[in-house]
Parts: structure tokens; C-alpha cells; sequence
């Protein structure tokens, strides 16, 4: 009785640490990509266009084709291809001198499918023409797994009133 006691404890033990390490290495990896996605999305004072290029179309390559975006704020409701992604991008790097986002409170919930809700506040720092704004949303992202990878696949920002 006491080796079965003791074999079924270690294989609950097994089971649990298995799926806690199967979910944290995913969460890990979501964060991963969410940190990579600010890190494209900065701009300095003074870029060259090849940075900018080579920035927006990495950035364009985190989401998936087509990509739901609901961005109110700039009139981008609907469903947008990694293209149309990468050129809003570029619009926005050439509007601006500086750029900074930055992600905080990030709560990811995996689901069995091989997909992931993210709720985060995101702070975006930008210098157009002399004048520096900081705006707060809130972000909730949808992402799916393709082979491996978590690519955001719906995109919902929405202003925050300070």
C-alpha cells in the first residue's frame, strides 16, 4: 500500500510540475514577445530610414496576416494585413522624432487551443515636431501559436482619461 501511496504521489507531483513549466515557459515566451514588440516599436532622435525599415518590418512580423486591430483613437478598426501593419508603422516613425512604449500590469491567460489572452497598460511616449505627449491605454491583445511561435493575432487599445 505504501509504494502505490508513494508512486502516485510522485506521478501527481510529475503531472503538476509538467504543467507548470509547460505554462510558464509559454508565459515566458508571450513576454518575450511583447518585450521585442516595444523594443521594435522605439524610435531615437535621428534614425535612419534603413533602421526604420528594418524596425517596422520586424515589427510587421509579430502579428499575423490578417491582424484585427481596434485602435479607435486613430480611426483603425478592422482587419489589416502584416503590410498595411508595417506601413502604419512607418507612417507613425515619420511622424515622429522619439518614440517609447512601454508595458505594465501585463496579465497573460493561456488557453488550451494555442492561444493566449494579454491585458497590459501601455504607455506610448512620442516627440512630434517639438512637442511631447504621453498617452495611457488600455491594451488587451489576442495572440496564437504557430509553430511555436506566439504571433498577436487582435489588437484592442483604448484611451485612458487621465
Amino acid at each position: 500500500m505504501n509504494t502505490r501511496f508513494f508512486i502516485l504521489v510522485t506521478l501527481i507531483a510529475a503531472v503538476s510540475v509538467a504543467v507548470y513549466l509547460y505554462l510558464h515557459n509559454d508565459k515566458r515566451k508571450i513576454k518575450q514577445q511583447l518585450n521585442h514588440l516595444t523594443e521594435l516599436a522605439e524610435k531615437k532622435e535621428g534614425e535612419t530610414a534603413v533602421k526604420a525599415f528594418t524596425a517596422a518590418g520586424k515589427f510587421g512580423k509579430l502579428f499575423t496576416d490578417p491582424c484585427f486591430l481596434q485602435v479607435e483613437l486613430y480611426d483603425h478598426v478592422g482587419e489589416y494585413t502584416r503590410k498595411d501593419i508595417v506601413d502604419r508603422m512607418l507612417m507613425i516613425r515619420n511622424m515622429t522624432t522619439q518614440l517609447h512604449a512601454g508595458m505594465r500590469n501585463i496579465e497573460i491567460s493561456i488557453h488550451k487551443n494555442d492561444s493566449a489572452e494579454i491585458s497590459s497598460i501601455l504607455t506610448v511616449k512620442q516627440s512630434i515636431e517639438g512637442k511631447t505627449t504621453v498617452d495611457v491605454f488600455a491594451l488587451t491583445l489576442s495572440m496564437h501559436r504557430k509553430k511555436g511561435d506566439w504571433l498577436i493575432n487582435q489588437v484592442v487599445l483604448e484611451l485612458l482619461e487621465l
